[in-house]
């Protein structure tokens, strides 16, 4: 398994890392978003993740910057 933002593979940190549910964009033909698991190997590539789903990839295109959703996004305990 590889880390959902950076792409690290899981075992490379001595971190276990954590895994989140996102809500993954539709696709032609769905008629609702899905939730979906992902590991990410940090906290900040989980903040980074859920960032991406919320406002798409482009992140020069958010309305707010990274430090602004990182304090409105909270993480549960793992």
């Amino acid at each position: 398994m590889t880390c959902h933002n950076c792409g690290l593979p899981q075992g490379t940190l001595s971190s276990a890392g954590r895994s989140i549910q996102i809500t993954a964009k539709l696709e032609y033909g769905q008629k609702r978003a899905r939730k979906q698991t992902v590991w990410c190997c940090t906290d900040e590539c989980a903040v980074q993740a859920l960032g991406q789903a919320k406002y798409g990839l482009a992140t020069s295109k958010w309305p707010v910057t990274l430090s602004q959703f990182r304090s409105t996004v909270r993480l549960e305990a793992a």
